[in-house]
């Protein structure tokens, strides 16, 4: 519900049904409210429909990239690769040197929607990005993961 202009939309209907794990806004407008993640109650519901739900491959595409903040300092990010998209199947993400020393965190920003680090003083460098996804989507079925390599990802640094 926080997608403009759609999250307005369900507003303008007689009746809504709502499904979310958090409160929301809406809740006290809602005919019913179910207090669960909507892969849980769609599965249940079609279910009970007598209907079979299949499987669904779902797939994202991530932009790696780097900002210049000075002659020392840069900014390092993964995210979406579609404009304000947010990284929903990455858990953390990681980047080091291809020894592994160096090793920070990327932060999540939920203003930029991505995933961010800022370093100093590793111009130069190849940099290892590791990238963890939620473990919940990774049940056999629902999704699969390919990696990619890039050559141009050898530029960056």
């Amino acid at each position: 519900m926080q997608t403009s202009p759609f999250c307005d939309m369900p507003l303008c209907s007689k009746k809504m049904v709502l499904c979310s794990v958090s409160k929301t806004r809406v809740d006290s407008k809602a005919t019913l409210t179910f207090k669960t993640e909507c892969d849980t109650f769609m599965k249940k519901l079609m279910s009970q429909l007598g209907q079979d739900v299949g499987t669904y491959t779902y797939t994202q595409e991530f932009q790696i990239g780097y900002k210049i903040l000075n002659h020392e300092n840069f900014y390092m990010f993964l995210r979406g690769h579609r404009i304000n998209e947010p990284c929903t199947c990455v858990s953390s993400v990681f980047v080091s040197l291809p020894d592994g020393s160096l090793k920070k965190e990327m932060d999540f920003s939920v203003l930029s929607k991505c995933f961010g680090v800022e370093w100093r003083g590793v111009f130069g460098f190849k940099v290892l990005v590791e990238i963890f996804f939620k473990e919940e989507l990774m049940v056999e079925g629902l999704r699969d993961c390919l990696l990619y390599t890039s050559d141009a990802a050898d530029d960056l640094l």
